[in-house]
């Protein structure tokens, strides 16, 4: 319970310290927090048994500018006759967004932003072979907590539908992905979050649902109940 009591004062005074911050009203008070996940891997996941993935997604508003990140984990099996793979991991994303629509009652957005991801993982191959001699062969080699980084362009939108639930997408241009240097009994096939590692860019589209929760007033005091109706 003492953990827990000191985390809740812990917010509590960063609140109140944030709140006398933003008392002179300026314009960059933080009015909202969306926590969110992706649809697409959701209906994707459940649709193929050999590659399954979720993501959560959050930004924060101050004025036109939004910071926002992501957290995604997953894996992929692959079972064929002669061979396997297998990769699990997760990544972040972190960066920031500019909206060019004016703050306005819905909270909408249209924007364009960066990211920098990183993730780490595992991931090992199997081969099995038949000799006639020597019978059934099967070799497994595993890379244990490999680590990887890449950066992101981003656009897309987010509309209000309903009180608080926004519905949104986005697109990622992915690039300058890079993949620890240890030393790998094979190159990485795959890396969450990006894609194939035998390519240096990747294209993306995420369908995305957030939840809106209210944090700030224009004239800096917290909100004691949803603004958004």
């Amino acid at each position: 319970m003492i953990p827990i009591l000191k985390y809740i004062i812990s917010v509590s005074w960063f609140l109140v310290m944030v709140q006398s911050a933003f008392s002179q009203g300026s314009k960059y008070i933080p009015s909202q927090f969306k926590l969110g996940t992706d649809l697409t891997y959701i209906g994707a996941s459940l649709v193929s048994g050999e590659k399954i993935q979720n993501e959560f997604n959050a930004d924060i508003d101050f004025n036109r500018f939004l910071i926002a990140g992501d957290y995604g984990f997953g894996s992929w099996i692959i079972d064929e006759t002669d061979y396997g793979y297998e990769n699990s991991g997760n990544y972040v994303r972190i960066g920031f967004d500019y909206n060019f629509i004016k703050p306005d009652p819905d909270n909408n957005a249209i924007y364009i932003g960066l990211r920098y991801a990183g993730t780490r993982f595992t991931e090992n191959f199997t081969f099995r072979m038949e000799d006639p001699l020597y019978g059934s062969y099967t070799n497994e080699i595993a890379e244990v907590d490999r680590s990887g980084m890449w950066l992101e362009f981003v656009t897309g939108m987010k509309v209000r539908i309903w009180k608080g639930i926004f519905l949104g997408w986005t697109g990622r241009f992915k690039f300058a992905s890079g993949v620890s240097s240890q030393p790998s009994s094979f190159a990485t096939f795959w890396i969450p979050g990006f894609g194939k590692n035998s390519q240096d860019s990747h294209w993306g589209l995420n369908y995305q649902i957030f939840y809106s929760i209210p944090l700030f007033k224009k004239n800096g005091s917290l909100h004691l109940k949803p603004s958004i109706q």
